[in-house]
């Protein structure tokens, strides 16, 4: 066994649009698959944590990039996972507990711009893995749980990769009633980050420092091989 990773997921299942509107989503399914088996697969044990202990709600668009069977796939694997029902409660979690763990991931979703940001039991976390330099996995929205209003911000200067603007903007004229509530790249960059992101559907990562980040799903399998070399790399250099 390598070590722990808390792993934090979303149980909200909607967002407040722009117009005020709610719109149902909830956590990246196919981003917490595709990054916790390869985790597993390399030997670390992993912890799901949600605000409340409130169990986690899947975006159900999460998958439909899939074909049928590859779905079926993760439908199953999610069934098979135990931790799901029973999370982790945030919101109550010590800093003796944060001790145990060798890494965070926030998977993402667009359910992460309405819970996880600005949300103090999350700050909490990140002064925790910021302070000890612990490696900070992030995909796509999940960078919405770097947002917060303490000063000085705690990734000033930090290149981080965020969801590609077009893409967002696309999703907002054809398929939402109206805008999301923001954009996280905007927002990053008016706290002090210097955002980027490539073409969509590209594979497109930023290690920074203790943070890692990528813009989207579809970085998924080979954010999940650099991330686990990144906390292999951080225990060898903390032995």
């Amino acid at each position: 066994m390598l070590g722990r990773v808390l792993v934090i997921l979303t149980s909200a299942n909607s967002i407040t649009l722009k117009n005020g509107d709610r719109q149902p989503t909830g956590y990246d399914q196919f981003a917490f698959v595709e990054v916790v088996d390869a985790l597993k697969n390399e030997g670390f044990l992993i912890d799901i944590g949600t605000l409340g202990g409130h169990t986690p709600f899947q975006d159900a668009a999460c998958l439909n990039h899939l074909s049928n069977s590859d779905k079926r796939y993760y439908k199953q694997y999610m069934e098979s996972e135990p931790l799901m029902l029973l999370p982790k409660n945030i919101t109550h979690i010590s800093e003796e507990e944060l001790q145990h763990y060798v890494a965070v991931f926030f998977p993402g979703g667009y359910s992460a711009l309405d819970e996880l940001c600005s949300a103090p039991d999350i700050l909490k976390v990140l002064k925790h893995f910021h302070h000890y330099m612990k490696p900070i996995g992030i995909i796509g929205t999940g960078t919405a749980a770097l947002i917060h209003n303490e000063i000085p911000w705690l990734f000033t200067g930090y290149r981080i990769a965020c969801p590609n603007l077009d893409v967002e903007t696309e999703y907002e004229t054809l398929i939402l009633p109206a805008d999301l509530p923001f954009h996280v790249g905007y927002i990053l960059e008016q706290l002090g980050a210097r955002t980027t992101f490539s073409q969509p559907m590209e594979t497109h990562i930023i290690e920074h420092n203790e943070l890692i980040t990528a813009q989207n799903k579809y970085s998924a399998f080979d954010f999940a091989k650099q991330f686990a070399l990144k906390i292999k790399y951080d225990l060898k250099l903390n032995q």
